[in-house]
């Protein structure tokens, strides 16, 4: 198949808000040896992408521009680089880049180069699009859960900040544990978090003291913003852990106590999107969508993410 030599993408040429996103004719990406390029089916936007557009990881992105953004895919694989073995032309697949330093174009564009080893097959959904809301989150979620708080059935576990696409997730995988799922989200968004599987249910502006509500035998908090304070809802010797860069402290200042908290930072493991593959075919786990933007509304779509507590993601459709 002939490819365009040209493409849309989403691109900023300095650190900023929401506006200095722009979509660009730029040339086609190259796969390397061991990347495919993928004709984009759709993306979506985190809240890292947000950070990263406004300068937040500059430390590691550095001032090379233009930049593109953009970390989650799903899309057809129509070339792949020399050293490729798994997947084929043709293929559906999806899976996350990684937050490394952003090249001139990420996935919010029409087509997308990633590394083979950072991608799986994609699940057969009714709305395909749809899929595209989950690798990084509701990767970050299994390993969450399974590898670090390893909840098993009948514990009773407390996800904070529920109604993103972390915390969405999260609910969704945690029922499939077969745990006693609670939530903390905003109040606009409690009845959602119970829709989504959630038995106990918590405003933040409302929340009863640590007294007032059995403990939990694991909390897994995705904001990052009262870290410590959720500390007190967890059991003597249970577990926790935070994804939010806010909750190092909490983390540094449990270490020498029974109520210890650790950081989870995602790896990108194709074994865990083949299994969230399967736990979408099998309805364990649904995509949750907020928004859905075109391409040449990145900007605002940004702006959204930054701006309001989203429930699960915002897709970006080239």
């Amino acid at each position: 198949m002939t490819q365009p030599t040209m493409m849309q993408g989403a691109q900023y040429f300095q650190y900023g808000p929401p506006e200095v996103l722009q979509v660009n004719e730029v040339p086609l990406p190259e796969p390397r040896r061991s990347e495919l390029l993928l004709k984009v089916i759709a993306s979506s936007v985190n809240r890292a992408d947000a950070i990263a557009r406004s300068g937040g990881t500059r430390l590691t992105n550095g001032l090379r521009f233009p930049k593109g953004t953009g970390v989650d895919v799903l899309g057809e694989v129509v070339a792949r680089g020399d050293s490729c073995r798994t997947h084929r032309v043709g293929d559906i697949v999806w899976g996350y880049v990684g937050m490394v330093t952003m090249g001139r174009t990420g996935t919010a564009a029409q087509y997308a180069t990633i590394d083979e080893k950072s991608v799986s097959r994609a699940p057969k959904a009714a709305n395909l699009q749809d899929a595209a809301a989950l690798p990084l989150v509701a990767m970050t979620a299994l390993q969450a859960l399974r590898n670090r708080l390893k909840v098993a059935a009948g514990e009773r576990v407390l996800v904070v900040g529920a109604s993103g696409g972390v915390g969405s997730s999260a609910i969704q995988i945690a029922q499939g544990f077969k745990a006693e799922v609670a939530s903390v989200s905003g109040q606009d968004n409690v009845t959602f978090c119970h829709e989504l599987g959630a038995t106990e249910t918590y405003a933040h502006e409302s929340l009863p003291s640590a007294d007032a509500v059995a403990p939990f035998d694991a909390i897994f908090d995705c904001t990052g913003i009262s870290t410590g304070q959720y500390r007190r809802y967890l059991k003597r010797g249970g577990r926790m852990v935070t994804i939010a860069p806010g909750g190092i402290r909490a983390v540094l200042g449990s270490q020498l106590t029974s109520r210890r908290v650790t950081f989870l930072p995602v790896k990108v493991v194709p074994e865990d999107l083949n299994w969230l593959a399967s736990a979408v075919e099998d309805g364990m786990i649904r995509p949750v969508i907020d928004q859905r933007y075109p391409l040449h509304e990145i900007a605002r779509a940004h702006a959204h993410v930054a701006g309001a507590h989203t429930r699960g993601k915002n897709l970006v459709i080239p």
